[in-house]
Formats: structure tokens, C-alpha cells, sequence
């Protein structure tokens, strides 16, 4: 199966992603920074990939830090889809996920159908047991 998306559509969508993976390395620097004086000195070992900030951002574990690795991890699977010609269709069923949707997140993995499932699935698997 391969992208239910024109390539017209593809780029546009390739270019969000692209621009969202800018917008939270940023994000993910300064969080790095906020706890790393040595940034302000220019440390020069920081990444300039939306990966090493994902490897970065694993050693953190506050909300924020997990948020923003969580979102750069969705772009890379979507960069990722793009390459193989994947993009647009649903990770679980393979139907093609709505522009609507992707219009909204172009990071979506799922056809509205399959994250209703996958959210009703892990709110019940979150369940605390006493």
C-alpha cells in the first residue's frame, strides 16, 4: 500500500513536520539549557537532529521534557512514513487517515476509528490497582 496523498499534499505535509521538528528542537534546547550553564559558554556538543534530542530529552523526567520527546518522536515516525511512501495511512488498519486529521496533526498515526480504540484501550490499561 502506498500514500493516499498527492505529492503536492505529501511536500505540504512534509514541510509542517519539518517546520514542528524545528520549533521543538528549539524547545528541547532550551530545556537543556535550563539545566546546563555550559550551553551559554557555546557548547558545541548539542544535536542538530530531532534524534539526538530525543536521546537528550530521555534523561529528563519532568511533563514538559516527556511531552516534547514524545511530539519529536511522532515526527520522526511520520518523517520516517514519508520515505517509505507510508505516510497518510493508518499505523493499526491501514485505511488512509483523513486530511482533516493530519491537517490538524501532521504527526497522526492513527485513522480517527483506531484512536478512539487505542485511547479507550490504554485509559483502561491505566487503571491503579489496589
Amino acid at each position: 500500500m502506498c500514500s493516499p496523498l498527492t505529492k503536492q499534499q505529501q511536500s505540504k505535509f512534509e514541510e509542517m513536520l519539518s517546520q514542528q521538528a524545528a520549533s521543538l528542537c528549539r524547545e528541547a534546547r532550551e530545556i537543556y539549557s535550563s539545566s546546563h550553564a555550559m550551553v551559554a559558554n557555546g557548547d558545541t556538543d548539542l544535536p542538530n537532529s530531532v534524534e539526538g534530542w530525543i536521546e537528550i530529552l530521555n534523561q529528563y523526567s519532568d511533563n514538559e521534557s516527556f511531552q516534547t520527546r514524545r511530539q519529536l518522536e511522532r515526527i520522526a515516525a511520520a518523517q520516517e512514513q514519508i520515505e517509505l511512501g507510508l505516510y497518510g495511512i493508518c499505523s493499526d488498519c491501514e485505511s488512509p487517515i483523513s486530511l482533516e486529521r493530519l491537517l490538524q496533526d501532521p504527526s497522526q498515526q492513527r485513522c480517527g476509528v483506531c484512536e478512539a480504540r487505542y485511547k479507550q484501550l490504554s485509559a483502561s490499561s491505566k487503571r491503579v490497582w489496589l
